[in-house]
């Protein structure tokens, strides 16, 4: 049986910061473990959720970097459901995801489709792309 990882090794999938009203939510690898993928949605979600109350009049775009990871067999039901839920949130105002394989993109669009904000989502093939589109 795995030894169950701590939030700080979850933790170490992703790195999170702010750069010019942009959240950047970089996924260094991706995680197989349906546990551990849940939790990281969860502490990628809080640690978003503190910026937030950190600056609670200013707005927000996020873009999600995925080009670190080449291929993503899955994402667990309720990981999905979680970033759904928080991608209702109205200080984020546009999300660009860049980078991943087709399944990946099945699964963000799937996301996207969840929060009923199509419009205010974007996917690219490059990081370059996606940030030009934030600044629009």
């Amino acid at each position: 049986m795995p030894v169950k990882k701590t939030d700080k090794e979850i933790l170490k999938y992703s790195e999170l910061k702010i750069q010019d009203s942009v959240i950047i939510l970089k996924f260094n690898s991706p995680i197989e473990d349906v546990e551990e993928n849940t939790r990281s949605s969860e502490l990628v979600i809080q640690s978003i959720q503190d910026i937030l109350d950190k600056n609670p009049k200013q707005e927000f775009n996020w873009l999600v970097d995925l080009t670190s990871i080449s291929k993503m067999k899955n994402m667990p039901s309720q990981s999905r459901k979680n970033y759904a839920e928080f991608g209702k949130n109205k200080r984020i105002k546009k999300v660009a995801v860049a980078g991943g394989d087709i399944v990946t993109k099945t699964i963000a669009n799937f996301i996207v489709s969840l929060t009923g904000r199509k419009k205010d989502y974007k996917w690219f093939d490059n990081l370059g792309e996606a940030k030009k589109w934030l600044k629009k």
